[in-house]
């Protein structure tokens, strides 16, 4: 299994980012769901990793909402059937036209994501925890988040962060991942309803002082 997961892929970056764009997805809600940096995501978009590893590649595809096969880069050259005549080589003017094709994309892609970044605006959200005032050493307490928002989403992550020592016992719906060394948990929802609540049980760590606060945060 740790061989299989270590195993790289190469993607093809046009396609990744032709697919985030076509579905209306920020590099941001990308780079959170696959849990990378946005630089990383531009990086792979621009295809300045010749390889990314096979889990983060699954988690990209995730992201995507398209199968792996869709992102990766398809090998499409024929040795030995072609001659030199027909190898697809380019004279000089033709490089010439076809480097200033592409840059003008470059252009036009970059002016259209300033403008995009510029106009969309995040809905509002509202969130409320609901947890115990008081909890012993070693006991179980239910927590509840509550999120509400004012227009349909297409995607959200939650993330929630407990004390070092705590474990997350159970939760409803069940976490898309759990970090028990970051003592924390996430969430990935696709189009949630606009009223969401997160229930999960946590068990304080017996180590806990009875005189401390601990503080419970998300984001």
């Amino acid at each position: 299994m740790e061989l299989l997961q270590s195993q790289a892929v190469a993607i093809d970056g046009l396609s990744v980012r032709r697919i985030r764009e076509e579905k209306r997805l920020t590099q941001l809600y990308v780079a959170k769901v696959v849990g990378v940096t946005t630089d990383t995501v531009s990086r792979w978009e621009n295809n300045r990793y010749p390889t990314i590893r096979r889990d983060n590649a699954v988690k990209l595809a995730e992201a995507l909402e398209v199968d792996l096969e869709n992102i990766l880069k398809q090998d499409d050259s024929d040795e030995g059937c072609e001659d030199d005549l027909s190898s697809g080589k380019r004279s000089f003017k033709q490089k010439i036209v076809y480097l200033f094709v592409v840059i003008g994309l470059i252009l036009v892609a970059a002016i259209y994501l300033i403008q995009k970044n510029n106009t969309a605006v995040a809905p509002p959200l509202k969130a409320a925890r609901i947890l115990p005032n008081y909890a012993a050493p070693g006991s179980q307490i239910l927590i509840q988040v509550q999120i509400i928002s004012e227009k349909p989403l297409k995607g959200m992550i939650l993330k929630e962060t407990f004390p070092q020592g705590w474990q997350m016992i159970d939760s409803v719906p069940v976490a898309s991942s759990v970090e028990e060394k970051a003592a924390a948990a996430r969430w990935i929802f696709r189009n949630p309803p606009k009223t969401l609540k997160i229930y999960y049980i946590l068990e304080v760590s017996p180590e806990a002082s009875v005189d401390t606060s601990p503080q419970i945060e998300g984001e």
